[in-house]
């Protein structure tokens, strides 16, 4: 070890994505798609990965939609996932990905959803650290390293739900 060693940049931990069991590992660096055996770095440009992995982009007036079609994530969790980057929003400008997210509208399905979603994360990461539940919602949430993962049930028109995981 040299004088000025500790100035060094340390080299990022390696971590078997495809073995490792330790999901909350694997979401400080970022997203693990195990179908596709691809792993998305959290800040990556979303115009890197579109040479990877296969995304749909959806253009509209005020944001623009990637899709990154179903797939299974946090040791088996299988949705149809997306990604909004608001163009009025400052840090949607480079478009880096920093969160992945699930919709789903109706009654049966968001609360089936809302279910199976809740069941899986409380297996892997235990209890919620924020639980608000009233007559018409319910919002969860769970703080992983450097990953924050949230679940909303709501009312509005119809039932709805929306799962998202975003790097803190």
């Amino acid at each position: 070890m040299g004088l000025f060693s500790f100035l060094k940049r340390k080299r990022g931990q390696t971590i078997d994505f495809k073995h490792e069991k330790d999901v909350s590992k694997i979401l400080n660096q970022g997203i693990y798609f195990e179908d596709l055996d691809k792993f998305i770095n959290w800040g990556t440009l979303v115009k890197e990965l579109a040479n990877h992995i296969t995304i749909k982009e959806k253009l509209f007036a005020d944001r623009t939609v990637y899709n990154w079609g179903e797939h299974s994530i946090l040791d088996g969790l299988k949705l149809e996932f997306t990604t909004t980057y608001w163009n009025h929003k400052e840090e949607s400008q480079h478009k880096r990905f920093n969160s992945i997210e699930f919709w789903v509208i109706g009654d049966e399905i968001a609360e089936k959803h809302l279910k199976l979603i809740s069941a899986h994360i409380e297996k892997h990461f235990g209890a919620s650290v924020k639980k608000e539940v009233s007559e018409t919602a319910v919002e969860l949430e769970w703080v992983i390293n450097g990953a924050r993962i949230y679940l909303y049930f709501f009312e509005q028109y119809a039932t709805k739900l929306h799962f998202e995981i975003s790097r803190l």
